[in-house]
C-alpha cells in the first residue's frame, strides 16, 4: 500500500476559524506508526479547546482508523497494513 502525499485535515486557522484544508502527509519516524483516519469526530471539549474554554486531550480524538505505515524500530509482530 503506499502512502498519499496529501490528506484532508482541519486546520485552526486562528480567531476561532476552522478549515478543512489539503495537508502534506507527516513522514514516518523510526519509532511511529502511520495510521489512515476513516472519520473523526468533533466532541464538546474539542470546540471548548479551539475556542478558548479550556479543556484537555487532543482535539479529534475520536475516530475509527486502520493502521497504514510503521517505523523500522517497532517491534516485529504487529497487524499488517489494511485497507
Amino acid at each position: 500500500m503506499s502512502t498519499p502525499e496529501q490528506m484532508r485535515a482541519v486546520v485552526y486557522r486562528g480567531n476561532e476559524v476552522l478549515d478543512v484544508a489539503n495537508v502534506p502527509v507527516p513522514a514516518v519516524g523510526e519509532h511511529d506508526v502511520l495510521v489512515r483516519v476513516a472519520y473523526c469526530g468533533v466532541c464538546g471539549t474539542d470546540l471548548h479547546i479551539v475556542f478558548g474554554d479550556g479543556g484537555w486531550g487532543v482535539p479529534g480524538s475520536v475516530y475509527r482508523h486502520t493502521s497504514h505505515t510503521y517505523g523500522p524500530l517497532l517491534p516485529p509482530y504487529r497487524p499488517q497494513p489494511t485497507d
